[in-house]
């Protein structure tokens, strides 16, 4: 039951602090984009560490055989590029040329995405409390800048603010829909753990390499500066995860 109360505590928490990126946006659009760029690279940063730092040695170490366990972390990169091709799943961090994508593709498939990243929260607390934490903030730093992207992207499509908040609330649900559907099966799911947490690496390891760390290579106004900050802003992203990972309790 306790860790049941601490996996639905981070998805809400993780949902309710993600569309802070957006509501900021409502607020401040120029700072929302500032801080979304740089998020970005933190982010980026940060689920390299995570996987790298506490997934990876986690699967490795609860099973026999290493080369299995790299494959799964493989089918989870390709499984999710398959989910993000046929669900048109729209991710969008710097409000890139996806107005004329109808809006009730974007609501759905960024519920379908919000329910993925609470089954992963969720499949990993089952497994471990500090992982599950680490997999929270991971999830989190994902969902800082997609949901600027999203606000910014509805708002622009002619919603009023209310609405636009209206649909993120909405597709936020989906985290909480994700998470309960893996609780309920929780017993069932423990034996799988080292398959859950190689499925989990793959996911992170797809976000940055495909979504995050492309984004940052294409954005107005490069310079050295602004350049040699998205390395050292990536580097602190992923030595942030290494310090979490040796000091938080195993």
């Amino acid at each position: 039951m306790q860790i049941t109360v601490f996996a639905l505590g981070a998805i809400i928490g993780t949902s309710l602090l993600g569309l802070l990126g957006g509501l900021l946006l409502l607020w401040k659009e120029k700072l929302a984009r500032r801080v979304s760029h740089v998020l970005v690279s933190f982010g980026a940063g940060a689920l390299i560490g995570i996987v790298f730092f506490d997934l990876l040695p986690e699967a490795l170490e609860g099973a026999d055989d290493a080369t299995r366990v790299l494959q799964l972390v493989f089918a989870g990169f390709l499984l999710f590029y398959i989910i993000e091709k046929s669900v048109a799943w729209y991710h969008c961090h710097h409000h890139e040329a996806v107005t004329r994508v109808p809006r009730y593709l974007i609501v759905l498939g960024d519920f379908i995405h919000n329910m993925i990243d609470g089954m992963l929260i969720a499949a990993t607390f089952l497994v471990d409390a500090r992982l599950g934490l680490i997999t929270a903030v991971g999830v989190l730093l994902h969902e800082l800048p997609q949901e600027v992207g999203d606000f910014g992207i509805l708002l622009h499509s002619g919603l009023s603010r209310a609405r636009v908040i209206g649909y993120n609330l909405l597709s936020s649900v989906g985290a909480l829909v994700g998470g309960v559907l893996v609780l309920l099966f929780g017993a069932r799911l423990e034996a799988f753990a080292p398959i859950l947490i190689a499925l989990v690496a793959g996911n992170f390891l797809y976000i940055a390499a495909v979504d995050l760390i492309p984004s940052t290579h294409h954005h107005e106004n490069a310079s050295r500066h602004r350049e040699a900050l998205h390395v050292a802003v990536f580097i602190l992203g992923a030595a942030l995860m290494w310090i979490i990972s040796e000091t938080l309790p195993g």
